[in-house]
């Protein structure tokens, strides 16, 4: 996406990702139970959390983009709770 390409570029570091990249889906009778749970967080950026402000504040404030920035660790107990299931 365009947010990623900006991270990647003014953050070097920060590795940006979106979350669904993340989320491997093992069993298909799960895939839209947890794509429905994640609704649209999955598309959320995640970043290492020490640039989490910084790209929060570059994707919407300077770039006006819609995408939303989680930091790591907080996708990571998202992640882990989905895979789980």
């Amino acid at each position: 996406t365009k947010a990623i390409s900006i991270l990647e570029n003014a953050l070097r570091g920060s590795e940006p990702r979106v979350v669904c990249q993340y989320i491997e889906v093992l069993e298909p009778k799960w895939q839209n139970a947890i794509e429905g749970y994640l609704g649209g967080a999955r598309f959320n950026i995640v970043v290492d959390p020490i640039f989490e402000a910084d790209a929060a504040k570059l994707v919407t404030q300077k770039y006006r983009l819609k995408a939303k920035v989680v930091q790591g660790s907080l996708a990571n107990m998202l992640i882990a709770f989905v895979t789980t299931c």
